[in-house]
């Protein structure tokens, strides 16, 4: 994924599980890597990134709660965006 204005990953509803995504480039992505706005869990491995817009991921369920998102080999977003405010 190349200069996309919004996330790799973007899970929204009102229980999100059992997604998975494995091996992904983002490269100059202008928000976030991954985007979370439910409760649940994902597996996101392999995903390397670079030139990120505002940090690795943004995790605010609606309307309360976080997901899960665990992974390995990842490289280049592991800062998560503080609180549910909006960058």
């Amino acid at each position: 994924m190349l200069d996309a204005e919004r996330a790799l990953a973007l899970v929204l509803g009102d229980y999100v599980e059992g997604v998975m995504i494995d091996g992904a480039r983002v490269d100059g992505v202008g928000t976030f890597v991954t985007q979370a706005q439910t409760t649940g869990s994902v597996t996101i491995s392999n995903v390397t990134a670079t030139d990120v817009g505002s940090t690795g991921t943004y995790n605010c369920a609606y309307p309360s709660g976080s997901m899960q998102i665990t992974g390995t080999g990842n490289t280049g977003w592991s800062s998560t965006w503080e609180g549910c405010d909006w960058p």
